[in-house]
């Protein structure tokens, strides 16, 4: 039995590849008095599940900059409701198709072929987001 198996979850919370449980620890346990333990441990595939939308356009951030190489940007810098192409993140259509790529690898979504609703997905971090989270509900 592992000490795991003692503790009732108290909340969980998902990232790209890993996720935290937190446990309370139960009186009678084994386990010294003090906070709650955290685990963590690598999710298999479906990043984006019971991805909170906050959650969702922070590691769409940190996927931009690393795929995209934006080596004088930081996810930081990225507000989520700012235009990706043009006038505020400044990215071009070679880089879109890039960032398509790399949403697909990691969230296994696909935009079709129809430019006006790519240009609606991609026009912000926010849609894309919401799309990805949309895409997920449907697959279900």
């Amino acid at each position: 039995m592992s000490i795991a198996d003692t503790l009732p979850p108290m909340s969980t919370g998902a990232g790209s590849d890993r996720t935290e449980v937190v446990f309370e620890p139960v009186s009678g346990a084994g386990l010294a008095a003090g906070g709650p333990v955290t685990c963590a441990a690598d999710m298999p595939g479906d990043a984006a599940a019971n991805t909170s939308q906050s959650a969702l356009e922070a590691e769409l951030k940190t996927l931009i900059v690393e795929a995209l190489k934006l080596e004088d940007t930081s996810p930081e810098d990225i507000d989520s409701a700012e235009p990706l192409v043009g006038d505020g993140l400044g990215l071009d259509s070679i880089d879109i198709l890039e960032l398509a790529m790399a949403v697909h690898r990691q969230f296994g979504v696909k935009t079709g072929a129809d430019d006006s609703e790519n240009r609606e997905v991609y026009a912000s971090v926010s849609t894309l987001a919401a799309f990805i989270l949309e895409q997920k509900a449907k697959a279900g």
